[in-house]
């Protein structure tokens, strides 16, 4: 996540004339795959600090076995990474577009 969003920073400082143009494209950027992560951290923060008894064994029982069934590993590993979502979808040929030019797109 440090990494994408540095790529991001770095994209969006070199591409806009100001800090304050700069900043607000780095949040356009991350936004989508910052808001899928806080989704899916929502979904799964209960299981691992609840006072519950029942969603730790579901998570020790139920979820863990199941993260390791197949295609769950690789779905897991992707989204740690950055690769679900589109994460940089901004970043690339056609990222130095200004941020009037994007509000409008």
């Amino acid at each position: 996540m440090a990494l994408l969003d540095a790529a991001a920073l770095a994209t969006a400082f070199a591409s806009e004339d100001t800090a304050q143009a700069a900043l607000a494209r780095y949040v356009r950027i991350r936004r989508n795959h910052v808001r899928l992560y806080q989704a899916i951290s929502a979904v799964f923060t209960p299981f691992y600090q609840s006072g519950s008894r029942l969603l730790p064994f579901l998570r020790d029982h139920l979820a863990g076995p199941l993260s390791r069934v197949p295609p769950a590993p690789k779905l897991l590993a992707a989204l740690v990474a950055g690769s679900i979502g589109n994460p940089l979808r901004q970043i690339g040929p056609n990222s130095t577009s200004t941020t009037s030019e994007q509000a409008t797109a």
